[in-house]
């Protein structure tokens, strides 16, 4: 909602810088992702991790496929947190 809402907004109101890594890492930029505000292109990188397919007719992610790609984005970000610092 806050992609549709302010969507000029910068992209850390919404992700961390870790998360932002992680997505440029897993999602490959498309055509539309390029075309995007900052916050918007995040979002949908995000849904893309949760299904969302980009169609032609450009409609905006919706929230089962945003809360997928959330619990994705978070298991792996668990795993990115293992990987990176010292645990126990």
């Amino acid at each position: 909602m806050l992609t549709r809402e302010m969507p000029t907004a910068p992209a850390e109101i919404a992700f961390s810088n870790t998360e932002m890594k992680i997505l440029d890492a897993m999602v490959k930029d498309t055509t539309q992702i390029m075309s995007s505000s900052p916050l918007e292109k995040y979002t949908i990188k995000l849904a893309q991790l949760g299904g969302y397919m980009g169609n032609k007719n450009r409609q905006p992610p919706g929230n089962i496929v945003i809360w997928r790609g959330l619990r994705r984005l978070n298991e792996i970000l668990v795993g990115w947190k293992m990987a990176t610092e010292k645990c126990g």
